[in-house]
């Protein structure tokens, strides 16, 4: 996953704060001690438990009194939180207690807001840092731009070898050669195929056809594969797109042997995973494609 940067600003819009206890003298103490980073969680956990944890010698009973402060998450309305106080029990152990806050979900795609944890005081125990940040992941911000199957990626039996995301804003060319022209290849398909037709961006792939003129064709589009980068002796692939329909459209995804060039076609062998034709909309086909041995 990605790494976020953000912004906090404390606006201090709303408190839960309840009454402050003043800290008794600090003697025999251990010290109360909060995350350092700050803490991610989705709408959709609806309750984190934030760790508060005592560390250190104390020979008395340690009280922490804390409050939930607003900041650009607003309390009840992003957050619903309590804030009573954490009693630690006498001993040198690091103990770890949780303060409870309840996320509140909505459907609102919105930026991705912030509060805190605040320690106002301890009874024998001293505050090295006395505030931790909490950030709330949207949900509706992270949901994909278009539903539909998901594929696992864990099978019983099967080991994960690769898989393509097309994450980012270009080709990865490691994985993938563009094969650009037009000679029919086998199917007199009018196109003429070229590198600016498949473009990454937002973490998609999208493969587009134009009726324009170039290359001595009325038409382009584009056509990419992993021959010599990616091969798959055996398995099973997922593949998941969304489709044009139209007459005259014809996208296809499927495998082609190796050795093509050595034993031809179709002796090679090739599977097609999956034609459309366009129109056909609600028609996709599969073929096995061989020659029979001699």
């Amino acid at each position: 996953m990605r790494n976020i940067l953000f912004a906090v600003v404390v606006l201090s819009l709303f408190s839960c704060r309840k009454e402050e206890k003043p800290s008794l003298p600090n003697t025999n103490f251990g010290k109360i001690l909060l995350p350092t980073d700050t803490i991610k969680v989705l709408e959709k956990d609806t309750v984190l438990l934030v760790p508060v944890s005592m560390a250190g010698e104390r020979n008395k009973l340690a009280t922490v009194y804390y409050h939930f402060e607003s900041a650009t998450a607003a309390a009840e309305e992003d957050f619903f939180a309590t804030s009573s106080p954490l009693t630690y029990q006498v001993g040198a152990d690091t103990i770890e207690y949780f303060a409870v806050v309840n996320i509140l979900q909505d459907d609102l795609k919105e930026d991705d807001e912030t509060f805190r944890l605040v320690i106002d005081s301890a009874d024998f125990a001293s505050i090295p840092n006395q505030d931790v940040i909490i950030q709330i992941l949207d949900d509706e911000s992270r949901r994909p731009k278009y539903l539909g199957y998901i594929s696992p990626l864990v099978y019983e039996g099967y080991t994960l070898f690769w898989q393509e995301e097309f994450l980012g804003n270009q080709l990865n060319e490691e994985a993938w050669n563009y094969r650009t022209g037009n000679s029919g290849f086998g199917n007199n398909e009018l196109q003429y195929y070229r590198e600016k037709n498949a473009v990454v961006a937002d973490d998609l792939l999208t493969i587009t056809a134009k009726k324009e003129n170039f290359g001595g064709s009325i038409y382009t589009s584009s056509r990419i594969n992993t021959q010599d980068k990616v091969l798959f002796p055996y398995g099973r692939i997922d593949i998941r797109a969304k489709l044009p329909f139209g007459k005259g459209i014809w996208p296809a995804i499927w495998m082609m042997g190796m050795n093509k060039s050595t034993v031809g076609w179709p002796a090679c062998g090739e599977i097609d995973i999956m034609e459309l034709r366009g129109s056909k909309p609600n028609k996709i086909t599969g073929t096995v494609h061989y020659k029979n041995a001699s």
